[in-house]
């Protein structure tokens, strides 16, 4: 059974192997997944404000960070080229400022930098864009319970006037993480997965909709728990609520 688990979680989650050169290309994909990567196999109070200091045994994790670590040299080497002693204090001083405000308020100032922007408050914030970032989906996945991240996805990102994609693109993130951590973890407990499966059925009878297709796609929409238990139980092999787990 131990070995049926692994290949499914493998099945789940495994695509083309990425290389350094492509998220290079790919910042928002190496953002996301060195952050990922980071808490998957560090545990928090190890992880440090600097993600590129950290190496990874998973070469997808490694070429994230590689990726990374060339953009930070690169910015690193511009504010080289331009800063001397008292300069250096104010980028400090600036940093300070930014890192204290909430995610919402530095992404208005990051977003508000071209990116031909050379001024300080610029350079700062695209310097500390990856912790800003990393901080942010840790507190929203680790804050959020499922069906609010739910929410504040819809919300963020159903477009409009008030669309912000970083903070779409955060919130997407932190879901999406949330989700993996849960389906790894009912495709390792069994008793859980048989728990939270039979408890989504009991419902759907209460509501006298266990044999309505409709009725129960509805009831998955309205209920991102039971949507997400379901989609685990049909790793299982599981492929209907009609019948108890």
């Amino acid at each position: 059974m131990q070995w049926r688990l692994g290949w499914l979680v493998f099945f789940l989650f495994a695509c083309t192997e990425k290389t350094t050169a492509y998220y290079e290309l790919n910042e928002d994909e190496a953002k996301s997944k060195l952050v990922e990567c980071s808490f998957n196999y560090f545990s928090a109070e190890n992880v440090p404000s600097d993600l590129t200091q950290l190496t990874f045994a998973d070469k997808e994790c490694e070429a994230a960070r590689k990726a990374r670590l060339v953009e930070k040299h690169r910015q690193l080497q511009v504010l080289q080229q331009r800063v001397d002693h008292q300069a250096l204090q104010q980028y400090d001083e600036q940093k300070q400022q930014l890192l204290a405000l909430s995610y919402a308020e530095y992404a208005a100032v990051n977003g508000g930098c071209g990116w031909s922007d050379v001024t300080l408050l610029c350079q700062v914030a695209s310097d500390i864009e990856d912790d800003m970032f990393a901080k942010e989906v840790a507190r929203l996945r680790n804050g959020f319970k499922l069906v609010e991240l739910e929410g504040l996805v819809a919300q963020r990102c159903r477009g409009g006037e008030h669309y912000v994609r970083a903070l779409c693109y955060v919130a997407q993130t932190a879901l999406g993480q949330q989700q993996t951590q849960q389906v790894s973890y009912l495709l390792s407990n069994q008793a859980a997965l048989k728990r939270q499966y039979n408890a989504c059925r009991v419902e759907l009878m209460t509501q006298d909709a266990l044999n309505d297709e409709a009725a129960i796609a509805d009831f998955l929409a309205q209920q991102p728990q039971c949507a997400l238990v379901m989609k685990t139980a049909k790793l299982m092999g599981q492929h209907s609520l009609t019948e108890p787990l």
